[in-house]
């Protein structure tokens, strides 16, 4: 088992991991279109963060953005999807864990994480449990 930043060699084995994030969470207001995920992924392959749990094919991930503060400083990662599917789980923490170490590496001071309101006492100990610190609560609409 290896945790690792993901390569553009892996966007094929990552498509299917993004379909079951987004089929277990039914993430609100959207639809799983894999063109839009390939381009998306492409995206923060190229020029931001995306780990994996790589154990005989991609288990789990953890991508986002990099963004710079509007007010200030700092830089964050924002997280878009954390996943891992359930037998690979016990490798969670050090997925996170190697992520911060990448984001501090490329200077990026803080990491902005969320959750949706599936399991989210759990998520949310784990969170905790982690060293985060409650941000904001995020509202969604269709617009087109």
């Amino acid at each position: 088992m290896l945790i690792r930043q993901a390569v553009l060699g892996d966007l094929e084995s990552c498509i299917p991991l993004f379909f079951e994030f987004n089929s277990r969470y039914k993430v609100p207001e959207t639809d799983f279109n894999v063109e839009t995920v390939t381009h998306t992924a492409k995206l923060i392959l190229g020029s931001h963060l995306m780990m994996v749990i790589d154990d005989n094919g991609i288990q789990g991930g953890i991508a986002g953005l990099i963004l710079p503060s509007l007010f200030g400083s700092d830089v964050f990662f924002q997280e878009l999807m954390f996943f891992v599917r359930k037998e690979h789980r016990r490798h969670t923490v050090r997925l996170l864990r190697e992520t911060e170490d990448i984001c501090k590496v490329e200077g990026i001071n803080k990491v902005i994480l969320g959750h949706f309101d599936y399991e989210k006492d759990k998520i949310k100990k784990f969170y905790g449990l982690m060293g985060y610190t409650y941000l904001e609560t995020q509202y969604i609409k269709r617009l087109i």
